[in-house]
């Protein structure tokens, strides 16, 4: 379970969030929606330990404050721009991060083939396509297999192919191992993608309101 209590979170003069109580059960696959400017950014953030905030927050009885490199272990953030070096091949960067995590992503060689990565293994990153470096730069989030997997626009620059193939590895992974998967949606094309394996809604409606619905 993720618990977050009386987070705020200021820029300047004015608050992205003002107090606001999140609880969200293991076992979900989540979309993050909200119009520009409401905080998604923000929040996938704050929730994966790269901003500061006001509040506490806490993963399987964890709490970022009073230990955070071991809530950082169990959480996993994604940018939708890659953090990868641009000299390493897809294949060096894997076999770096399998030295570093303590488990590699569940049924690795089979995403690699549905999302049409086998043949840039050995590329080097700066020659690949900006679809191709995020279908790297989201498999290699997955190193460790966090509890908590946070993504902005995950999706963004994907083929439809690829798109529906990681939609259904994430689902089933939240499942798997029993995990929380937030990711941010800007776009309506995404939305209709993911009917069917979306468990809930998590909807950024002020800076002190946040909506979790359940998808029936």
């Amino acid at each position: 379970m993720l618990q977050c209590h009386n987070i705020s979170k200021r820029y300047a003069h004015y608050h992205v969030f003002d107090q606001i109580d999140l609880h969200i059960q293991s076992r979900t696959f989540i979309a993050l929606t909200g119009p520009n400017g409401s905080g998604k950014s923000t929040l996938l953030r704050i929730l994966g330990g790269y901003t500061s905030y006001s509040g506490t927050i806490r993963l399987a009885e964890v709490s970022m404050d009073s230990d955070y490199e071991k809530y950082m272990a169990q959480a996993s953030y994604i940018s939708n721009t890659s953090f990868l070096y641009d000299y390493l091949s897809p294949t060096e960067v894997f076999d770096l991060l399998g030295e570093l995590a303590s488990s590699k992503p569940d049924a690795m060689e089979a995403l690699i083939a549905s999302v049409h990565l086998t043949r840039f293994m050995h590329t080097p990153i700066c020659q690949l396509s900006l679809g191709t470096k995020q279908k790297v730069n989201l498999i290699a989030g997955l190193f460790g297999n966090p509890r908590l997997l946070l993504m902005d626009e995950p999706f963004v620059n994907l083929d439809m192919v690829s798109r529906k193939a990681l939609i259904r590895y994430f689902h089933d992974y939240a499942e798997k191992r029993d995990a929380i998967v937030i990711f941010a949606v800007h776009q309506p094309e995404e939305s209709k993608a993911l009917e069917g394996y979306m468990t809930h809604t998590l909807e950024l409606l002020s800076e002190k309101e946040v909506r979790l619905c359940e998808i029936r």
